[in-house]
């Protein structure tokens, strides 16, 4: 007999590298196939070395040679007990429960699961019992059969014995587990199914998404286009594209050829692959006309309705995207530059100072390109500067140097003050560099009442070099002008005068109604002391709906891993936008993988004693002080001097899921699986310092990937926090310090360690390596602090003794004193 498709592409999945795929092959087979090449291929599987893929391909071999009417090769010696069990006569069930119920140990393992279902069929609930404890001894998709009889039988039992299913290391039990749930909890399973989606693991995100053809495809379509944008594993993809397909939808097309525009080649293709494959779908489904191509039918959808949308959103991506996403957007602009909505879009990125240069290179004839400066103009050629045009004006302040400003100031003071465009731009911008009159600060305040975000950013620089005092106190009322483009540098200047006013300012933008805004603000948050900021940047997160800036929120909290985060983390589920839920989910496994790695996961129960503990040395009134605050957070808080970030995120016990399949204590039980396989007593010689505990393969890894991602909203702020930098370290350049009897300049972070640098920020150091290590681990003293760090391929070969400079992201202290960092490059001395 010929293989049917759905039967040739299960016998492609039995080559597959993931046993769970294989698992899922062979029980498909089990229950369609008629073929004899179908029995050679599973033949090869039941002679092999894995114990469970052996059973169930040789009870697969059994059901097809049943079908095709032939024997049984070696009959098990139960044949009898199960044909009984299979097709029991009325006369012969009552015998069979009594066999049953009155030795249900002595029931071989092998027909358990035919046991099972007789008792689901002819039993009653406390036939449950002997179900529970059979699943109990279970191993592997054994459980399914015997999950389908408690499902019938008693689904409270059901209940307390989904912990184990869940916590399971068999992913194709873990979904079986949350297939059951969903009967039970239909939004804890959606819980469950979602970090199954988004595990590390490529074999469990294709259980999870084989999981999704068992929900209701409106529940689990926002996580599927959202997963798709970034997996590469070319199962889970297919397993995806078979879901998508099987619920052909407009919208969903519309929504994939959106995100295929603007990705990354790789994940661009895949899922160019799927909107085709969506589009035959919808074609055959009646719901476009016959006679036409189904893509391009979409795409003229596409180009009529979600155009302009796309294109408004896209400032939003620009802003808060890596580098690779910031590339893949700038090849579209540039494919599409001739469409009106395109260039309208580009002359908005012209006016925001982080995007400014995607225009300059889209646009050049338009948007005038900065140069460096040249000699100065004579005399004779700036004779009549009035007369002269625009582009001409423009072309002679490119050339500007400080005797030209001199020379021509009556004449820039008037441009800077009343002029138009980039002629404007460029006086004021004259003013800044050259100018040392205070007297030259009403430009600056001039410029600040432009629309025009460069101008404002020139003014607001001229401010800053000539009164900072001045401008410090007008910043409340300044960030609420229309000078979106130019927060960041409003936070970071406020940042370095005063981190109270600096958290005020921050956090009301983190709540603004406006998307841009908060985008606008985030890259200025990675130079916040974390425990300043973790509490509102939760609040924020909890009630953001755009995903790009949900993503950059979540990575400030992750790269500094803290129990309490993740446990503020489990209370964000079941949100309005599905993309967001994924995002948190991913962010929770991110977080207890590596509090795990690190160990400094403390379970439930330790935690409480802990807390009982520290509780009880408290006088009352601390007791008292310890109520989780509102959701208004960071507008109250904003001024207290010493935030908590304990107290923001804290939350009462009762607010933590008390359901024993819930999210956190599932992750407790896996917690425990984790440490006794770590712990194992059979080893011997355990180191008892923490060097020797931690899994530095995981935690590392994890900890050098997520600071290279934190590199890149720094990348953007690089010519700002330059500046900051050599305002500090300067007195004699910095004009905050002409006023010592304020403290506005002099006030320090609460979290600076002793060794001068900040967690979370770039630092450069200079030391001597005292130990080198596997995998690139670098013990290296500086000063009294000793950091291990991560070093980088463009790291010389060190040596203990070497003296070197380092710039280094220093991102956890640990209780020993030592400090992790990821290194960038290191010079020897």
């Amino acid at each position: 007999m010929e293989n049917s498709v759905s039967e040739n592409e299960l016998l492609r999945k039995l080559k597959s590298d993931k046993r769970s795929v294989k698992l899922d092959a062979i029980m498909r087979l089990s229950k369609l196939s008629k073929s004899r090449l179908t029995q050679n291929e599973l033949r090869n599987l039941a002679s092999g070395g894995d114990r469970e893929i052996a059973m169930y391909a040789a009870l697969a071999i059994s059901r097809i040679q049943a079908r095709l009417g032939e024997k049984e090769e070696s009959p098990p010696k139960e044949s009898s007990l199960r044909n009984s069990l299979i097709a029991p006569l009325p006369t012969e069930i009552p015998a069979l429960l009594e066999k049953i119920r009155s030795n249900p140990g002595d029931i071989p393992s092998e027909v358990r699961s035919l046991a099972s279902d007789f008792l689901a069929r002819n039993g009653n609930e406390t036939d449950s019992e002997i179900v529970g404890g059979w699943l109990e001894n279970a191993e592997g998709i054994g459980v399914f059969p015997l999950i389908d009889s408690l499902e019938a039988l008693s689904p409270m039992m059901l209940i307390d014995k989904l912990p184990g299913l869940l916590s399971s290391s068999h992913p194709l039990v873990r979904g079986r587990a949350i297939n059951a749930l969903y009967r039970i909890d239909r939004q804890e399973a959606l819980n469950h199914l979602t970090e199954l989606l988004v595990s590390k693991n490529p074999e469990e995100r294709y259980v999870g998404m084989i999981q999704t053809f068992h929900f209701p495809f409106p529940e689990v379509k926002e996580i599927i286009l959202s997963l798709i944008s970034h997996e590469t594993d070319r199962e889970v993809l297919n397993a995806a594209e078979s879901v998508i397909i099987s619920n052909p939808d407009i919208e969903i097309a519309l929504n994939i050829w959106s995100l295929a525009e603007v990705s990354p080649k790789p994940f661009s293709k895949n899922l160019l692959k799927i909107f085709k494959s969506l589009a035959i779908s919808i074609k055959e489904a009646g719901v476009l006309e016959t006679g036409i191509d189904p893509v391009e039918a979409l795409l003229w959808v596409w180009n009529q309705e979600r155009l302009k949308i796309f294109v408004e959103d896209l400032e939003i991506q620009i802003v808060t995207a890596d580098q690779e996403k910031r590339n893949a957007i700038k090849e579209w602009l540039t494919r599409n530059i001739g469409l009106p909505e395109v260039i309208a879009f580009v002359g908005k990125l012209a006016l925001n100072p982080l995007t400014e240069d995607i225009a300059r290179d889209l646009l050049p004839s338009r948007i005038q390109i900065e140069d460096e400066p040249v000699k100065s103009p004579s005399g004779q050629e700036t004779a009549d500067l009035d007369k002269l045009s625009q582009n001409e004006k423009i072309s002679l302040l490119k050339k500007l140097d400080e005797k030209g400003f001199l020379e021509q100031n009556d004449w820039l003071r008037k441009e800077a003050i009343s002029g138009e465009g980039e002629a404007r731009r460029r006086a004021i911008k004259a003013f800044s560099q050259f100018s040392k009159e205070q007297s030259d600060e009403e430009i600056g305040w001039k410029a600040l009442e432009s629309k025009n975000p460069l101008i404002c950013q020139n003014g607001f620089s001229l401010l800053q070099k000539l009164n900072p005092k001045k401008l410090f106190s007008s910043l409340p009322e300044l960030i609420k002008r229309p000078i979106t483009g130019n927060l960041y540098k409003i936070i970071d200047f406020a940042l370095t005068v005063d981190r109270q006013t600096a958290s005020k300012l921050a956090f009301e933008q983190l709540l603004s109604k406006e998307s841009l805004h908060r985008a606008m603000i985030l890259p200025a948050l990675f130079f916040f002391p974390f425990d300043s900021i973790a509490g509102p940047l939760l609040s924020s997160l909890e009630i953001e709906s755009h995903s790009e800036i949900a993503a950059k929120m979540i990575l400030i909290l992750i790269t500094n891993p803290r129990q309490s985060t993740l446990e503020r983390l489990d209370t964000m589920k079941n949100k309005a936008n599905p993309a967001i839920d994924i995002l948190i989910a991913q962010a929770r496994i991110e977080l207890f993988d590596s509090l795990l790695s690190l160990n400094l996961y403390k379970s439930p129960a330790a935690k409480k004693e802990t807390e009982k503990s520290s509780i009880e040395k408290l006088p009352q009134k601390s007791i008292s002080q310890s109520e989780p605050p509102s959701r208004e957070i960071p507008r109250q808080k904003a001024n207290d001097d010493k935030p908590s970030t304990e107290k923001v995120i804290q939350k009462s016990s009762t607010s933590i899921a008390t359901k024993p399949y819930s999210i956190y204590k599932i992750r407790d039980e896996i917690r425990k699986q984790k440490e006794s396989a770590w712990r194992s007593p059979s080893l011997s010689g355990i180191p008892t310092n923490w060097l020797g505990r931690i899994d530095w393969k995981s935690a590392l890894l994890f900890g050098f990937s997520l600071a290279l991602l934190a590199l890149i909203p720094i990348s953007f702020l690089k010519k700002s926090s330059e500046s900051s930098s050599n305002v500090s370290s300067s007195s004699a350049s910095n004009p905050r310090r002409e006023f010592p009897e304020d403290n506005y300049f002099e006030k320090k972070a609460s979290t600076e360690i002793d060794t001068g640098f900040i967690l979370g920020r770039v630092a450069k150091v200079e030391g001597i390596v005292t130990g080198t290590f596997d995998k690139g681990l670098v013990r290296f003293s500086y000063g009294k602090t000793v950091l291990l760090i991560k070093s980088s391929k463009s790291f010389p070969k060190l040596s203990v003794g070497d003296k070197a400079v380092m710039e280094i992201l220093p991102y956890r202290k640990l209780n020993t004193g030592e400090i992790l960092a990821d290194g960038y490059s290191a010079n020897l001395r």
